[in-house]
Protein backbone atom coordinates (compact mmCIF):
# COMPACT_ATOMS: atom_id res chain seq x y z
CA UNK A 1 0.00 0.00 0.00
CA UNK A 2 1.50 3.34 -1.02
CA UNK A 3 1.12 6.49 0.99
CA UNK A 4 -0.32 9.63 -0.55
CA UNK A 5 1.64 12.76 0.23
CA UNK A 6 -0.25 15.34 2.28
CA UNK A 7 -0.64 18.73 0.61
CA UNK A 8 -1.36 21.51 3.13
CA UNK A 9 -4.20 23.81 2.13
CA UNK A 10 -4.99 27.34 3.22
CA UNK A 11 -8.03 29.59 2.86
CA UNK A 12 -7.86 32.93 1.06
CA UNK A 13 -8.71 35.78 3.44
CA UNK A 14 -10.47 37.79 0.72
CA UNK A 15 -12.62 35.27 -1.18
CA UNK A 16 -12.65 32.23 1.13
CA UNK A 17 -11.50 29.71 -1.49
CA UNK A 18 -9.12 26.97 -0.39
CA UNK A 19 -5.97 26.13 -2.34
CA UNK A 20 -2.61 24.48 -1.84
CA UNK A 21 -0.36 26.47 0.46
CA UNK A 22 2.36 26.81 -2.18
CA UNK A 23 -0.03 28.40 -4.69
CA UNK A 24 -0.96 31.28 -2.40
CA UNK A 25 0.79 34.45 -1.26
CA UNK A 26 1.44 34.75 2.48
CA UNK A 27 1.49 38.11 4.24
CA UNK A 28 2.96 37.90 7.73
CA UNK A 29 3.39 40.01 10.83
CA UNK A 30 7.01 40.34 11.96
CA UNK A 31 7.46 41.36 15.58
CA UNK A 32 10.67 43.28 16.21
CA UNK A 33 10.27 43.78 19.95
CA UNK A 34 7.44 44.06 22.46
CA UNK A 35 6.12 47.31 21.00
CA UNK A 36 6.83 47.31 17.27
CA UNK A 37 5.82 45.06 14.42
CA UNK A 38 5.81 45.29 10.64
CA UNK A 39 4.13 43.54 7.73
CA UNK A 40 6.10 41.62 5.12
CA UNK A 41 5.53 39.18 2.30
CA UNK A 42 6.68 35.69 3.17
CA UNK A 43 7.94 34.46 -0.22
CA UNK A 44 9.16 31.13 1.21
CA UNK A 45 5.95 30.37 3.12
CA UNK A 46 8.03 29.19 6.07
CA UNK A 47 8.29 32.33 8.19
CA UNK A 48 7.27 32.23 11.82
CA UNK A 49 4.41 34.24 13.21
CA UNK A 50 0.88 35.16 12.31
CA UNK A 51 0.13 35.09 8.60
CA UNK A 52 -2.71 35.58 6.15
CA UNK A 53 -3.05 34.15 2.65
CA UNK A 54 -4.44 35.55 -0.61
CA UNK A 55 -4.91 33.52 -3.78
CA UNK A 56 -4.85 36.06 -6.62
CA UNK A 57 -4.11 39.64 -7.62
CA UNK A 58 -7.82 40.47 -7.39
CA UNK A 59 -7.98 39.15 -3.83
CA UNK A 60 -4.84 41.09 -2.91
CA UNK A 61 -6.42 44.30 -4.24
CA UNK A 62 -9.64 43.57 -2.33
CA UNK A 63 -7.71 42.91 0.90
CA UNK A 64 -5.76 46.18 0.56
CA UNK A 65 -8.88 48.19 -0.29
CA UNK A 66 -10.87 46.86 2.67
CA UNK A 67 -7.85 46.89 5.04
CA UNK A 68 -8.46 43.20 5.69
CA UNK A 69 -4.88 42.54 6.83
CA UNK A 70 -5.40 44.68 9.94
CA UNK A 71 -8.10 42.32 11.24
CA UNK A 72 -6.32 39.14 10.22
CA UNK A 73 -2.90 40.14 11.59
CA UNK A 74 -4.33 41.90 14.67
CA UNK A 75 -2.36 45.11 14.20
CA UNK A 76 -2.61 48.61 12.73
CA UNK A 77 -1.03 48.98 9.29
CA UNK A 78 -0.25 52.36 7.74
CA UNK A 79 -0.99 53.30 4.13
CA UNK A 80 2.66 53.11 3.08
CA UNK A 81 2.93 49.50 4.25
CA UNK A 82 -0.27 48.59 2.40
CA UNK A 83 1.09 50.14 -0.80
CA UNK A 84 4.42 48.32 -0.43
CA UNK A 85 2.66 44.98 0.15
CA UNK A 86 0.40 45.59 -2.84
CA UNK A 87 3.29 46.38 -5.20
CA UNK A 88 5.44 43.46 -4.04
CA UNK A 89 2.51 41.05 -4.00
CA UNK A 90 1.40 41.87 -7.53
CA UNK A 91 4.91 41.05 -8.76
CA UNK A 92 4.81 37.64 -7.06
CA UNK A 93 1.27 36.68 -8.09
Amino acid sequence: MSKVAHTPTRRCAACGNSAAKGEMLRIMRVTHDDESASVEIDATGKGTGRGVYVCSAECLEKAVKTRLFERALRMKIDADAYERIREQGLQLL
